[in-house]
């Protein structure tokens, strides 16, 4: 369990399966637990190696077989590739500790805060359109086609989609898509009210301003259940259209109200699950990495000009 004063909370939009998400929201907190700058009390560091160390034990073989039984548990019927090569999510972790809050993302989940009736907005979309997530894309020699990365993807950051992470002769820190979130400290003060946690099946729908006013002209009589379920009533329309995506995406909202107490809120236990991070054996990875590679491209039918990642595995960052 995290140390008396300090609340997470946690939105994590998977695309291509629900593994990698599933796999986030279960283990997160032990990777971040497990950080030796979180340990030392660097927050800021130890939630980006938090989300780097998720994001690489994606790829070792008990993980893997943890994904692929998520994976068959929630969809029988889905084609199986290869959880976690071809699969990712999104993620907003929000960490509240210190009277700050640690808010880290990678991909286009946001997170927003309402205060003194005003909106700040904690963190920062990561998607191939920001100049500088374009700038890294097309330098690892990958082309943004209709503002989606080799026309498949709209993320530039992510947990997962590891066949977007294992280009030749590119440092792992400039591959077209990363597990590398942006954090963001903001002090938390007497004045906050609300905090939002938003996958971009929400803010499609809803922008910024609207979802945060739905949620305060509602937050004094209703529980936050009833507004989390009234939110994804009004975006989900009742003849489902042809074209477009409102309505049609993954919609998660998670609603933090926060009270006034003379005692201090208790922690919050959504992430509870205790264990030990697994240690990385990076022979042992690199051997099914390039496992798990053949089997993608024989489905995908390419037999030729694989990533070798043998030269990239122990490279250190430019």
């Amino acid at each position: 369990d995290f140390e008396k004063d300090t609340h997470m909370f946690g939105v994590f939009d998977g695309h291509n399966g629900p593994e990698v998400s599933e796999y986030a929201r279960r283990h997160f907190p032990e990777f971040l637990r497990g950080s030796k700058s979180y340990q030392s009390g660097d927050i800021f560091n130890g939630l980006k190696e938090a989300f780097l160390q998720l994001d690489s034990a994606l790829l070792l073989p008990e993980v893997y077989e943890e994904l692929k039984k998520i994976r068959h548990d929630a969809y029988p019927e889905l084609h199986e590739m290869a959880p976690g090569i071809t699969s990712g999510t999104t993620a907003i972790v929000a960490l509240i500790k210190n009277n700050r809050f640690y808010v880290a993302g990678v991909g286009d989940s946001r997170c927003l805060l309402f205060r003194k009736n005003q909106i700040v907005l904690l963190n920062k979309d990561t998607t191939p359109d920001d100049p500088y997530e374009c700038r890294r894309i097309q330098e690892a020699g990958v082309k943004i086609v209709n503002g989606r990365i080799d026309g498949k993807i709209n993320l530039s950051r992510a947990l997962g989609d590891h066949m977007f992470k294992m280009f030749d002769k590119v440092p792992l820190s400039k591959q077209p898509i990363i597990g590398e979130p942006l954090v963001f400290i903001e002090p938390h003060t007497p004045n906050d009210q609300l905090m939002l946690l938003i996958c971009d099946g929400i803010w499609n729908a809803m922008d910024n301003t609207t979802v945060v006013q739905f949620v305060n002209e509602r937050s004094a009589n209703r529980t936050l259940r009833q507004i989390t379920e009234e939110a994804i009533e009004r975006i989900l329309p009742k003849v489902m259209p042809e074209r477009g995506v409102k309505g049609k995406d993954n919609m998660t909202i998670m609603i933090v109200k926060f009270i006034q107490t003379k005692e201090s809120i208790p922690s919050d236990h959504m992430f509870s699950r205790k264990a030990t991070v697994t240690k990385l054996c990076e022979k042992n990875k690199t051997d099914f990495k390039n496992c798990l590679l053949k089997k993608v491209f024989k489905t995908m039918g390419r037999t030729s000009n694989r990533p070798d990642l043998t030269k990239n595995s122990n490279k250190k960052k430019p």
